[in-house]
């Protein structure tokens, strides 16, 4: 019996030809879906950079189409093996070296969603389990600032927290923290931003006051049921 063809070698990312680059570059960056012509996603399909996806047969990157993307925007690859998305609860860091390390964790994320669940658009099982980890990941693999965290929980940087819901395990607290005296989003702006970040990216969110009437998000997967408050 003849061996299986194999897979072209693929060309250095610089080597690709300027439609695929161009594919690549233009992916929807939350979920990774090309918007390309059947051509240009057969091509990098071919290459093991894309794959069909669900029942409507979308083109979405794999993981090394991913890693390509990031190669060609000038964008590090790095290890995301012991990775953990910042909730906003910590001390100040390097947030740009976090951040891109987020990007390439969101992206091993949605090569689950793609193996292992029927859309894209919603989170995998995987996350549904660990929605703490899930949403923070979301949040800041999209650029968003966690908020950093001083000494007497004094707000070094604005943004984001993530903490555990009403309705924990299966739902998040999202709250936005301003830095005091700053220009920064105010807790509306921030949080909306997030809302839109989220819905994106798998995840539905309703606002709601706390007793001293600040804004907070209770952030669960778009299939779910919001949880009772």
């Amino acid at each position: 019996m003849a061996p299986p063809p194999r897979r072209p070698q693929p060309p250095a990312p610089a080597e690709l030809p300027d439609g695929l680059r161009q594919a690549l570059l233009q992916a929807d960056p939350a979920l990774g879906r090309l918007h390309a012509p059947e051509e240009t996603c057969a091509g990098l399909r071919r290459l093991g950079y894309a794959a069909r996806h669900g029942r409507t047969g979308g083109t979405h990157l794999t993981l090394a189409g991913w890693d390509v993307r990031a190669e060609l925007s000038g964008t590090p690859r790095t290890d995301t093996t012991a990775f953990t998305p910042a909730t906003g609860h910590e001390a100040l860091d390097d947030g740009q070296v976090h951040a891109r390390t987020a990007e390439r964790a969101w992206a091993s994320l949605l090569e689950i969603r793609r193996v292992t669940a029927e859309d894209m658009g919603l989170p995998a099982e995987w996350e549904r389990q660990r929605p703490l980890h899930a949403v923070s990941l979301a949040l800041q693999a999209s650029g968003l600032p966690p908020a950093a965290i001083g000494s007497a929980r004094r707000c070094l940087r604005s943004g984001y927290q993530v903490s555990r819901g009403p309705a924990a395990p299966r739902s998040v607290r999202v709250d936005w923290r301003q830095r005091p005296g700053s220009d920064d989003p105010s807790p509306r702006e921030g949080l909306a931003t997030c809302q839109d970040v989220l819905a994106a990216r798998g995840w539905s969110s309703d606002q709601y006051l706390d007793a001293r009437h600040r804004p907070y998000l209770v952030a669960g997967p778009h299939n779910e049921t919001a949880p009772l408050l």
